[in-house]
Order: C-alpha cells, then structure tokens, then sequence
C-alpha cells in the first residue's frame, strides 16, 4: 500500500517538509529530495545498464577470399563495425562482409579502396537490418580477395544489448589459438577482478582424425570446468562450443589466463576464445 509521508526539515522550504521528487534522471541533485520509486528505477536501469559490448575479431589477409570469426558476448543488435589495417592494399579494392547465421548483415559491408588504404587507417560501417544476434553466436567476417597485397586488419564490432542490468555486470576479453590441431599455449588477459563464468570457442574450419581438447589454467592451475572438447565429427567453420567453470575460477585484474591445447586433432583451424568475468566489486 502507497502512503504519502512527509518528513518535517527545518529551513529547507516553505512548508517545512522533504520535496517529492519525480525525476528520472535525478538533474536536481537535490542534497534533501525524495525521488519517486518509479525514478530510482528508470534511473539505476539507465546507469547500470551497458551503453554497448564489443565483439573482436581478426582478418589474416585483406587480399584473401576467405572467413574468420567471432562471438557475440550478449544478445542485442550490432550497431557499428570498425576495420583497421596493417598495410596499404593495391591494384583492386577489398570488400569485406558480414554474416550471422549464413545472413549477410544489411548496411555491414566496408569496402578498402586501393587507392586510399593505408597503414592505420580506420573504416567503418553502420549496419541497418539483419543486425540481431544471440549471445554466444557467432559471427562470419568474409573478405572477398579482390585486393593485391597482404594485409592483416582487426575488426571490432559494437553491439547494443537487447537486456537491461542483467548484462552490466558481466566483461568479456577475447583470446586466439592459432592451430587447435598443434599442441600449445596462448594468453589473454582479465580486464577485471571477478570469477570467469563462462568460456567460448569458436573455429575457422574442420578438423579431423580426433578431438581437441582445450583447457584454461590461472597461475598453472587448471579451472575447473574449465575444459572444451571440440569434436571432429561434425566440426565446420563457425562451430561454437561452451563450457561452464565451477571452481578455480577466480581472476585479479590483469592476470593471465592460460589457453591450452592437446594437439589432439589433425588439420589447421585457428579458434577465437571469449571469457565471461564477472566482476567482484
């Protein structure tokens, strides 16, 4: 049941009493104010909220046809794509497309002119539709090889979440594994203090002969329930698999986390990582 109360304040107004407040954005900053339920609401579901996330990914060779990949940290739309190269292409342009779910993203494609591309420079793209995505997806980058000349480019892609609160407590950082079939260590590193809540991968091709076993080590601890089994049967470009580590699973700001593979498949396919943190504070 809403019952008006009213607080007696000496020399704060005419009335003598606390003023009702009904403002969503709190502009008054009123040191004595009462805000109305409604406006704390509005106004913590407004600041806690995310404004954006950002997916990375990463081209091999500007003029290549071929596709890599990367994952959605949360459900939502992708508003902006941004491209930057590490060297000038030549002779023809570069197209570069996107597509989730086998969909080209409408309004996402980035054209390299030959003749304007240099070291540094930064491209962009405002998709207009066929832009949703799910939390966990992944997403193709496909570069049609019309340039002449190798260069690498890193992608970054801003995507506006479809949830509210839920999503801001949650980071992602995203790590590479080269060749899932060759046995090694790669690295990322944990923007925040928090507990690592969930692992993907996400790979560029097949591989055969067997499974790849990856597992994540914090201070050459492995995480429990930290490990992902990548089956070869069945396994094409833009296969996602997931895991969900139970314990062993805390990280310190801008620690170390290990990637490790077993070697345990044959073909060459590199693999994006995306860890969850959850922050602690």
């Amino acid at each position: 049941m809403a019952m008006d109360i009213k607080i007696p304040v000496s020399g704060h107004n005419t009335n003598n009493h606390l003023p009702f407040l009904d403002e969503d954005a709190m502009t008054s900053d009123d040191p004595l104010g009462v805000p109305s339920q409604q406006s704390v609401k509005a106004y913590v579901d407004n600041e806690v909220a995310p404004k954006v996330e950002y997916a990375y990914g990463e081209i091999a060779d500007l003029s290549t046809g071929a596709s890599s990949w990367t994952i959605a940290p949360v459900a939502g739309t992708i508003t902006r794509i941004t491209l930057v190269m590490e060297a000038a292409v030549t002779v023809a342009n570069a197209a570069v497309t996107f597509e989730i779910g086998g969909v080209a993203v409408t309004g996402g494609g980035i054209t390299v002119v030959h003749g304007d591309s240099a070291i540094g420079a930064t491209l962009s793209a405002t998709p207009t539709a066929a832009n949703t995505v799910t939390a966990g997806q992944a997403i193709e980058i496909i570069t049609d090889g019309g340039s002449t000349t190798a260069s690498k480019a890193t992608v970054l892609l801003e995507i506006t979440p479809s949830a509210t609160v839920t999503t801001a407590w949650k980071k992602y950082v995203f790590g590479e594994i080269a060749n899932i079939s060759a046995a090694a260590s790669s690295w990322a590193i944990a923007p925040v203090a928090g507990t690592i809540t969930k692992i993907w991968t996400v790979i560029d091709g097949a591989i055969t002969v067997g499974d790849a076993a990856i597992t994540f080590e914090l201070g050459g601890t492995a995480i429990t329930g930290g490990a992902i089994t990548i089956a070869y049967s069945g396994s094409a470009a833009g296969t996602i698999d997931s895991c969900v580590p139970t314990a062993l699973n805390t990280v310190t700001q801008g620690q170390a986390i290990e990637i490790i593979t077993d070697g345990g498949s044959t073909d060459a396919a590199k693999a994006v990582v995306m860890f969850e943190v959850t922050p602690s504070a």
